[in-house]
């Protein structure tokens, strides 16, 4: 991700445009998901690697480039604001990018959880014992029962699918919402001092008053 924002963030400084990179970012998360949908526990290194690739550079630019939306019809007074609602807003955010994705799989583990044979460990994973139980300690804990072990593997890829298919929906929608917004020429220079003139102001007054 944080290569991502780099190269986000180099992008825009040198062609001064943000729309097109908010677009490519919504892309390249689409794209990234769809992949995801292919992964199974058969799925080699590389491949996982790769669209990880994908999803994390799509998500970077997609992080860098919200701030020069919120900013460039903004006069440089309200940057600051701006931009601690904007921080707020996105850590806002990333809660549901947690909670959502974990309901949606917590459900879906729900409803194929009766593929699984055992009784005793359908009663451990559901209510949200899978999403709390996928580690790999948990995995080699099933190699004594193969079979169940292959049950328990599937329900798992099929649950991960639909969260990707969800997220694919959430990047997808934000193509068109990004053609929406207004492409606006980003300053190219500071005014850096903003604010000051009134407190040197006041400090010539004191001076005068001594």
């Amino acid at each position: 991700m944080v290569p991502g924002a780099i190269v986000g963030g180099v992008l825009i400084t040198v062609t001064g445009k943000y729309k097109p990179l908010l677009v490519a970012g919504f892309i390249l998360m689409a794209v990234g998901m769809g992949l995801f949908t292919m992964l199974d526990d058969r799925t080699n290194t590389v491949r996982w690697v790769i669209y990880q690739v994908i999803l994390a550079l799509g998500s970077g630019i997609f992080l860098i480039a919200t701030l020069p939306v919120v900013l460039a019809s903004l006069p440089e007074s309200d940057v600051a604001t701006a931009t601690a609602t904007w921080a707020f807003l996105r850590s806002f955010g990333s809660i549901w990018c947690v909670s959502i994705p974990s309901a949606v799989f917590n459900s879906r583990f729900t409803d194929l959880v009766g593929r699984i044979a055992s009784p005793q460990l359908r009663g451990v994973l559901v209510g949200g014992g899978a999403y709390q139980l996928a580690t790999k300690a948990f995995m080699e804990s099933l190699d004594d029962t193969p079979v169940v072990k292959a049950q328990v593997v599937s329900v798992y890829v099929d649950s991960l699918k639909l969260v990707w298919q969800v997220g694919i929906a959430f990047a997808a929608l934000g193509v068109p919402l990004s053609l929406l917004i207004r492409s606006l020429a980003l300053r190219d220079e500071l005014n850096a001092e903003f604010g000051l003139e009134e407190t040197r102001t006041e400090n010539v007054e004191e001076v005068r008053v001594q």
